[in-house]
């Protein structure tokens, strides 16, 4: 079976009532399944409860059941908390050749954390003793990768959060509240941030929903009623624990797309230091609603703080100091303009390296082929991750100051809506990495910006620009094509320019194979654009003029004859893999 098509049974961490399992996020679960599916695998998901009212004996006698007769080229299992007893990981042996551990928290920590959180001290060897059924481990913290692997005969990945593409959306309307916020418990240190003086008029600190809101309530009803039937000896079939993964999902589904719809009420997401040494979801969430996020930079973890360049798409404060944390409240409170740059270049780095759907493309491309995933680190500055393995032994590696103008591509308010959606259509080639820094560097008005990953065929991935743009115009771009810095704004201001029933502008980008500019890249009008659609021809974008010419829409192109010399849009860079 190639890696397109695996069949994983995914054995999913849950809990017994919302009050466990609100901070368990629809991406670290479902999100696992859906990126899956993304990328051509069969999933079938068994939730497996933590500290729940029956006995695992009982639930493994049903998961029995319910997998019966099947068989599954892998098997994902969600570690630390879910109860997994030596019978338990003795079926898992038998499930899958190849069986994946999900580790959803560090392994180790500070003796200041064991000071006030003493459990922590037994969580690497309980992990370790769960993870001897497993052939790999995924972990969101870098110290434990290597850490692990020397101990055991195991394949070890460091694994970042990530969101589904569907839940990064823009802003539509300004921030209800000016004010930074909060959403978590004020455990142990977080306590002197909750009640600190001077961030009161900055930042406010959200505790759970009381009331519940109706997806919990009917999150509780339905684990309270799946807890007595796994209670009892009454076997449940196949269907009926697939209609109960099922249902699971779309409650927590509703209620993650409830709480994604709050969150850019606030003008800042701010993640104060953590037992977690690694960003959690609180980082990636704000991210996707399109808010700046303030964050302190996780000491003595480089690879983690470099997933987003400081002063470009994310903010740190100082894990010691409130003050700190109050001044950068203040200038994006203060400053739209900033606040939503440093926001879009968020959404830019998400969509590129940090989906769901992306994550798990390359995790599958690992388990096959031993392939490392790029996370982007370093594309903006041009360091990848040997830069920051060099650093010195628990540093972060040096960060820029904060910009205090506004960033390249953002120069305009960043109340302007924007009028274009770039569209990068990729399959993960080298050029990639070159690809998204030009667009870092475009000038002019703000553009939205999406990445479109390995879709085939062409007229598929090319369908999936009209399907999905929002905005009045959109330019299709390859990733072997390298814009100057001035493409987007100089495409925009033509198409705007031109008559109502123009429906595309071709330009020309210089070909550095041929050594001679070619007529290469497109922004096509979005209204126009709905009339006519991309079908799976081997010449499609042919069809697509004769369908255009038949509709009374019109092209033109751009010769190069009609510019100064050397004003080419870009150039098409022949980037291959050695």
């Amino acid at each position: 079976m190639t890696r397109s098509q695996p069949h994983i049974l995914l054995i999913q961490l849950e809990f017994p009532d919302w009050a466990q399992a609100r901070a368990w996020t629809y991406p670290a679960c479902f999100g696992v399944a859906e990126g899956l599916r993304a990328n051509g695998a069969t999933c079938t998901t068994i939730p497996l409860m933590a500290n729940a009212s029956f006995s695992t004996e009982s639930w493994l006698t049903h998961a029995r059941q319910a997998v019966a007769g099947r068989q599954f080229d892998q098997v994902w299992v969600w570690l630390v908390h879910s109860p997994l007893d030596p019978t338990v990981l003795e079926w898992i042996t038998g499930l899958a050749p190849v069986r994946v551990g999900i580790v959803m928290e560090s392994l180790v920590y500070e003796e200041e954390d064991y000071a006030w959180a003493s459990h922590l001290r037994t969580r690497q060897g309980l992990v370790d003793k769960q993870l001897l059924a497993f052939t790999h481990a995924l972990l969101p913290d870098e110290r434990d990768v290597e850490s692990l692997a020397s101990r055991m005969p195991i394949q070890t990945l460091w694994w970042p959060t990530m969101v589904p593409t569907r839940f990064i959306s823009s802003p539509e309307r300004p921030p209800v509240h000016r004010r930074g916020v909060f959403h978590g418990q004020p455990y142990g240190p977080r306590k002197q941030w909750v009640t600190h003086d001077t961030l009161q008029k900055h930042l406010s600190f959200v505790s759970p929903a009381s009331p519940q809101t109706r997806p919990q309530q009917q999150f509780d009803q339905l684990q309270r009623t799946m807890s007595e039937r796994l209670s009892s000896h009454n076997p449940i079939t196949r269907g009926q624990m697939s209609e109960y993964a099922d249902t699971l999902r779309l409650i927590r589904e509703t209620e993650f797309t409830q709480w994604m719809a709050q969150l850019p009420q606030w003008a800042a997401i701010v993640n104060l230091p953590s037992l977690a040494k690694f960003f959690g979801g609180r980082v990636y969430e704000g991210m996707a609603a399109g808010r700046p996020v303030l964050s302190y930079a996780v000491p003595h973890h480089p690879l983690n703080n470099a997933l987003f360049t400081e002063g470009e798409d994310i903010l740190f404060f100082s894990p010691d100091s409130p003050d700190s944390l109050r001044d950068l409240l203040d200038r994006v409170i203060h400053d739209d303009t900033f606040a939503g740059a440093i926001a879009r270049k968020a959404q830019r780095k998400l969509r590129a390296y940090h989906t769901s759907e992306h994550r798990m493309a390359q995790t599958l491309s690992w388990i096959e082929t031993g392939q490392q995933p790029d996370y982007g680190i370093g594309y903006s500055s041009g360091m990848g991750a040997a830069h920051f393995k060099r650093t010195a032994a628990g540093d972060s590696p040096s960060q820029p100051e904060i910009l205090s103008e506004p960033l390249s591509g953002e120069s305009r308010s960043s109340s302007s809506t924007p009028s274009t959606t770039v569209f990068v259509l990729t399959v993960d080639d080298p050029a990639f990495q070159s690809c998204m820094e030009a667009l870092d560097k475009q000038e002019g008005h703000p553009f939205k910006l999406e990445i479109i990953r390995n879709v085939s065929p062409f007229s598929a991935a090319a369908q999936e620009m009209i399907t999905r743009c929002m905005t009045p115009f959109f330019i299709q771009v390859d990733e072997d094509m390298v814009l100057h810095p001035d493409a987007v704004s100089r495409m925009e201001r033509q198409i705007v320019q031109a008559p109502p029933e123009v429906g595309m502008i071709c330009f020309h980008l210089f070909d550095e194979d041929r050594e001679c500019p070619i007529q290469g890249i497109k922004i096509y009008r979005t209204e126009l654009l709905k009339r006519v659609s991309f079908q799976d021809l081997k010449a499609s974008e042919m069809n697509l003029l004769d369908q255009m010419g038949e509709q009374g829409i019109s092209s033109e192109l751009r010769m190069e004859s009609s510019m100064p010399r050397g004003c080419q849009t870009g150039k098409k860079t022949h980037v291959r893999t050695i």
